[in-house]
């Protein structure tokens, strides 16, 4: 693989802008508050004052990445002549990558692909892919530690002359989208399908390596901060017709990137934008605590996935059952199994909420007799006190 054009130097000046200001369809003018992170010829980074979500520790949120629609515009199709195909072919591929990572969530995301060859063999091939929105991202745990609140981003928008049929840039969403079909995953990240989906990611970050010709490490790097209301833009350029490659004079695709509003509870619909009701969401959710314990850690192995089998195959659940329910047992402590309870759901990502909550359903439902849940629903760690 040979490339023919480097697209990660920094120009650092507006006159990138007038390059494209022929035709390009640029961004609006950095106002107050917005901060222009890198320019360059094939791509544009802006950090937005507004447009983000403050999450308060130990609520959940999810990445989103939103699509300008404006900004899609049409592409020429602009063809080589017989002469030109069977003199000299032509292939190429135009790929703009996004990776994000904060705690357990680690994704690699294509969002721009677009594959040309013009040869004697196959004549003229136009392969063009721009993703909208893309908002199927699991939900995460923000913790309270300073670093959980940063979601670390890589960005590349890379042109590569090429002669491999293993990879192009259309096929890395493919090939994505493959993986994610049979890796574990859930609605929530936690142990159990962390190491999935950062194997996932590695996985295509190998093929970007590929396609680039350079690891994915040599990008652009920059941080949101989820404690603030901060958002960021990327602006992708490329030429207008394909056979004008060393042209970046086109927007061809422009996302926001953000968080999603934060949430107490991933057992309830539980926004807490302003503030976070934990007594509300605890509420709202053991009043169907079926709901609960069937909730899937990990998808596609049946209920074996779900929080009822998680916890009924902990080393300590039969036993601590048949104690607490045998009538000549006079040493119950009923708070202590609420305790293993909870402690078991946050050792996955959960928040002190859910682990509560999960305590709680158990209490409500037929894992245990009606008399241990009774005693368990006495006690104060299977409750959520109202603020």
């Amino acid at each position: 693989m040979k490339k023919f054009h480097s697209l990660s130097a920094v120009f650092g000046s507006f006159a990138v802008l007038f390059a494209h200001s022929a035709v390009a369809q640029t961004p609006p003018e950095a106002q107050d508050g917005t901060t222009i992170v890198q320019s360059t010829d094939s791509f544009r980074i802006e950090k937005l004052a507004t447009g983000g979500q403050s999450i308060p520790d130990n609520a959940y949120t999810r990445l989103v990445i939103e699509a300008d629609p404006e900004a899609l515009k049409t592409l020429g199709y602009g063809k080589r002549s017989a002469f030109w195909r069977l003199a000299a072919g032509k292939k190429y591929s135009y790929a703009a990558v996004l990776k994000a990572q904060t705690g357990r969530f680690s994704d690699t995301i294509p969002i721009y692909g677009r594959d040309y060859e013009s040869s004697r063999k196959i004549g003229e091939s136009f392969e063009r892919k721009v993703s909208g929105d893309i908002l199927a991202f699991p939900y995460f745990l923000v913790g309270s530690e300073a670093s959980a609140g940063i979601v670390s981003f890589v960005f590349d928008a890379n042109m590569t002359e090429t002669t491999s049929t293993e990879i192009s840039a259309n096929t890395l969403g493919v090939v994505r989208n493959l993986l994610k079909a049979v890796a574990p995953s859930s609605s929530v990240v936690t142990t159990l399908t962390a190491d999935s989906s950062r194997s996932v990611a590695d996985k295509i970050d190998g093929q970007v390596n590929k396609l680039f010709g350079t690891s994915m490490a040599e990008g652009k790097t920059f941080d949101l901060n989820m404690r603030t209301t901060n958002s960021y833009r990327i602006t992708v350029y490329a030429p207008y017709r394909e056979l004008n490659e060393m042209e970046y004079d086109r927007t061809v695709g422009r996302w926001t990137l953000s968080v999603a509003q934060p949430r107490a509870s991933m057992f309830v619909e539980s926004d807490c934008s302003s503030s976070c009701d934990w007594s509300g969401a605890f509420e709202g959710a053991t009043a169907n605590p079926s709901n609960v314990l069937q909730f899937k850690l990990v998808d596609q192995i049946g209920d074996q996935g779900d929080v009822a089998a998680y916890l009924q195959a902990r080393d300590w659940w039969t036993e601590t059952v048949s104690s607490l329910e045998d009538g000549n047992n006079q040493e119950k402590d009923f708070g202590k199994f609420c305790n293993k309870i909870r402690d078991a759901i946050q050792g996955l990502g959960f928040n002190f909420t859910d682990g509560t909550i999960v305590a709680a359903s158990v209490a409500r439902s037929g894992l245990v007799s009606s008399g241990l849940g009774a005693s368990m629903q006495g006690e104060s760690s299977c409750k959520i006190q109202p603020a």
